[in-house]
């Protein structure tokens, strides 16, 4: 038999039914954020363990130029057109040869490919580097939008892919733009995103920095509006999960860019702030 539930009071019942509804929502949207978010760690990680090691190119680099000092030292007894042959080394080793090009057009291909290995190599750690920041901000993402606490916060943390908006992110200096109404907030993903933050603010953007840490910097673009403490704390907040911080208790700082004296690149001494306490969970 089919049990009904009797409604004593229509306005708390439809109440607590929206209510149901509403969190079933978010969940979902969340989900779906957790999804994408998980692809692009995902991504990130194959890219990060698919770079070659610095030893193997350098290695190859060596064997390379090897193989030109050796084919340049016996130029004057090979023809031009000899593709296959045998060759001592420098320490009297035979060392085999199968060319497409000339002996002379070879060693000076051979020299330039390994030129191109060395310079990879150099630039190994440079995306090694990179890939690890894009990961770490990642995770800072991945654990405010498990945290958002509603469907406003989500749509801030990842925009809808059309939005105009979320392609600038795409033009990365370092910098992460998130839009909250009007608002528009920079975070300073490493070193480099914090010197470029300071040198774009204007003087009556809001700093926040979190207090005798080194953390991300972040700016308010005010557009000479009132700020609102919503705002605020949603910032302070954003700038907390995108350093890199254990669990804990933290205060941000926070100033008009008026008050932010940059010392070196992005090291600066600032006054006349107020604070906000953070937790982190």
């Amino acid at each position: 038999d089919e049990k009904f539930e009797e409604i004593k009071n229509f306005k708390d019942y439809f109440t607590q039914k929206f209510e149901i509804l509403h969190a079933n929502k978010i969940k979902q949207i969340q989900t779906l954020k957790l999804a994408q978010i998980d692809k692009k760690i995902e991504n990130l990680k194959e890219l990060y363990l698919a770079l070659d090691k610095e030893e193997v190119l350098l290695d190859q680099a060596l064997n390379l130029r090897k193989q030109a000092d050796i084919l340049f030292a016996n130029l004057s007894i090979l023809k031009e057109y000899e593709r296959e042959f045998e060759l001592d080394d420098f320490e009297g080793k035979k060392v085999k040869f199968k060319l497409d090009l000339s002996p002379k057009e070879s060693a000076n291909l051979f020299y330039k490919n390994a030129k191109k290995l060395e310079q990879k190599a150099r630039n190994l750690n440079l995306q090694r580097e990179n890939l690890k920041e894009k990961l770490e901000f990642a995770y800072g993402l991945k654990e405010m939008l498990s945290k958002a606490k509603n469907e406003f916060e989500l749509e801030i943390l990842l925009p809808k892919k059309s939005t105009k908006k979320n392609q600038e992110n795409k033009q990365d200096n370092g910098i992460a733009n998130f839009y909250f109404n009007e608002f528009k907030i920079c975070v300073g993903k490493n070193e480099k995103g914090n010197e470029n933050l300071l040198k774009s603010a204007k003087k009556d953007d809001l700093w926040l920095h979190v207090r005798d840490i080194p953390s991300s910097h972040v700016l308010i673009i005010s557009n000479k509006q009132k700020i609102s403490e919503e705002v605020i704390e949603f910032s302070a907040r954003l700038c907390v999960n995108f350093s890199g911080l254990k669990k804990g208790s933290y205060w941000v700082d926070y100033t008009l860019k008026n008050f932010v004296k940059v010392q070196q690149k992005a090291f600066v001494k600032y006054t006349n702030f107020k604070s906000i306490n953070i937790t982190k969970d």
